[in-house]
């Protein structure tokens, strides 16, 4: 109907408007972690995953130190797509660049994870925990790599 019609060109209309603002931002201050990271949220609302990833790496390759959503999303993002070998790539290039980045040590670790990979997750669990002790949460899955590697001492440890 010509409301449905309507709804729907005004829906493209809000998504281009604020796609336009984000980018006017950006071309004054292209490092601009927070704009990126908006512009991720926006595509990623919209359903456009691959712009989204691209928007969030431009924030995390601008300053690691500042991008920790972008860090979190991306990683979500990775994981939905089962991209997990890209995401090894990325994060282990930030780490590269940033080591001990604690926002990245857990997004290696969780690509670890969904790559199979479960020595990779363990050493990646291992820095971040060493940072972020209390994380109950990254204990709970080390623990449970090192019962999958046949390792269930290592986990009380």
């Amino acid at each position: 109907s010509a409301d449905v019609a309507s709804s729907v060109a005004t829906d493209a209309d809000r998504f281009e408007l604020a796609r336009s603002e984000l980018q006017k931002i950006l071309d004054g201050q292209p490092d601009n972690v927070a704009a990126q990271t908006a512009l991720g949220d926006l595509y990623t609302a919209y359903g456009r995953n691959d712009d989204a990833i691209g928007a969030y790496q431009a924030a995390v390759t601008s300053d690691p130190s500042q991008a920790g959503q972008a860090i979190a999303r991306l990683s979500a993002l990775y994981r939905s797509a089962n991209r997990s070998e890209e995401a090894l790539t990325f994060f282990r290039q930030v780490l590269r660049d940033k080591p001990g980045n604690v926002a990245a040590l857990r997004a290696l670790a969780d690509a670890a994870v969904a790559a199979d990979q479960p020595q990779t997750a363990i050493e990646a669990f291992d820095l971040f925990l060493a940072q972020s002790r209390d994380n109950v949460d990254a204990l709970v899955a080390q623990g449970n790599l090192f019962t999958q590697v046949g390792q269930p001492e290592q986990a009380l440890a």
